[in-house]
């Protein structure tokens, strides 16, 4: 197929208005996800979490929780040891919680690849996503008010319900 300068530009600036539009709609939802109040992101959440095809949820085998956790992390954790998407490679562990080895000040619960951490800092509701990559203003960027938020975006993200 013989395609023309101008028909390969055309293409490529569909493609780039359809990456704004998606982009545009992520934002959206997760300025909405971000905003709603705790008690309707947990209701959310843990209905998410009891679904196999989305969340794999291991039962925790200790109502012993790190010290280091809010009272709603602390509540999950009773709950759960681990938590691991089905699709991706998001994966919280309760019972490992340590020092990130990205940032000072911050303690992993969790991973969301190879290379990104899934952060708190002590006795905060905030989740953040880290690479190690970030300045201060960045890190703030990449923070949810609370676990539920984070689970229901990543829902959003991985499975596209909103």
């Amino acid at each position: 197929m013989h395609f023309t300068l101008k028909k390969l530009i055309d293409n490529l600036i569909d493609r780039m208005r359809a990456t704004d539009k998606l982009t545009q709609k992520m934002q959206q939802v997760e300025n909405s996800v971000n905003l709603l109040p705790l008690s309707e992101a947990k209701e959310r959440a843990l209905k998410l979490l009891i679904d196999p095809k989305k969340f794999n949820c291991e039962p925790a085998n200790s109502s012993e929780v790190n010290n280091l956790l809010p009272a709603e992390l602390q509540g999950i954790a009773r709950h759960y040891r681990t938590i691991k998407t089905v699709r991706g490679e998001a994966e919280l562990n309760f019972q490992g919680i340590e020092p990130s080895k990205l940032k000072t000040g911050f303690f992993t619960i969790g991973v969301n690849s190879d290379h990104v951490e899934l952060v708190i800092k002590p006795m905060e509701e905030a989740i953040y996503e880290i690479d190690g990559t970030e300045d201060d203003n960045q890190i703030e960027d990449s923070k949810c008010p609370s676990l539920y938020h984070w689970i229901i975006m990543t829902d959003y993200v991985l499975y596209g319900n909103d």
